[in-house]
């Protein structure tokens, strides 16, 4: 069973306009992209996987969780960004991924962007608060995470850096792949809203992106993914969308459904195909 769909992102939706809705954008929905290999029970792109190790460390001020522990190795990297409701209440679903793209020869490491009152305030039950708070703190989170990231491809010597940000955290993602430093090669949004703090005209480069969106989202419609595609092709970028029908917000995070497995297996194979050389056999 899917757990509940993260809060409301009411400081980011606000700004939508309804010419949003009609935005016509030729999309072809064929087929996934071929799998890596066929998921396997237990350790699958999709599936649930056999727990690994979790790495957790302090840099820049941040507390970070990594699926391997912080070596110069070399090894890829992929920056993960949680949405409104923070890393907490869908730790097993964001540790999930980690372990996941471990298996796939990529480190990743969760961002947990928050301080001090940030998630009491964007728990408010007010709307006019949590709105308030986001428009304060959006770019600070950006220099957080840039801060952070910076320190993580340092220590670790990675050889392409990737985002993968949830729903608000996607659109910090957006925020600091368009800022140019630190350099990404790699960007994959689930559900994300168009980042209202950012003017579009801030954009001025963005690396090959993946927009994933469930199309009967009622908390950040798929508009939004239109209007990002329709950015990155405008700024030169290889991009691409993968709309869900009937999937809500957070339909991916927990759940096993075939949707939820496809879109996660999608986001993992973009990742893997544009970090690494040579796409590496799933464990089996």
């Amino acid at each position: 069973m899917r757990p509940p769909a993260p809060r409301s992102i009411v400081p980011i939706l606000s700004g939508i306009r309804p010419w949003l809705v009609s935005l016509s954008v030729s999309i072809t929905l064929g087929a996934l992209t071929p799998s890596l290999t066929q998921a396997q029970p237990g350790g699958g792109l999709g599936g649930t996987p056999t727990p690994a190790p979790i790495s957790d460390l302090h840099l820049a001020d941040l507390d970070v969780r990594c699926s391997a522990p912080l070596r110069a190795d070399g090894k890829p990297l992929v920056v993960v960004l949680h949405g409104q409701s923070g890393y907490a209440a869908f730790q097993s679903a964001y540790d999930a991924y980690l372990q996941r793209l471990s298996r796939l020869g990529l480190r990743a490491c969760a961002l947990s962007y928050y301080r001090d009152d940030d998630e009491a305030n964007m728990h408010s039950p007010f709307a006019s608060q949590r709105e308030a708070h986001f428009e304060q703190s959006f770019d600070t989170w950006v220099r957080r995470i840039e801060a952070a990231t910076t320190q993580l491809q340092n220590r670790s010597g990675a050889s392409r850096t990737g985002l993968l940000g949830f729903s608000q955290g996607g659109a910090l993602a957006l925020a600091v792949a368009a800022a140019g430093q630190p350099r990404f090669e790699a960007l994959v949004t689930f559900y994300a809203p168009w980042p209202r703090p950012v003017a579009a005209g801030q954009f001025q480069t963005l690396p090959p992106s993946l927009f994933i969106h469930g199309e009967a989202d009622r908390t950040v419609p798929a508009a939004h993914a239109h209007r990002l595609l329709q950015l990155a092709q405008s700024r030169g970028t290889s991009a691409e969308i993968a709309l869900f029908p009937e999937a809500d917000h957070g339909f991916d995070l927990g759940s096993e459904t075939a949707q939820a497995q496809a879109a996660q297996q999608r986001a993992q194979e973009f990742l893997v195909q544009r970090l690494t050389a040579t796409p590496p056999p799933l464990a089996r």
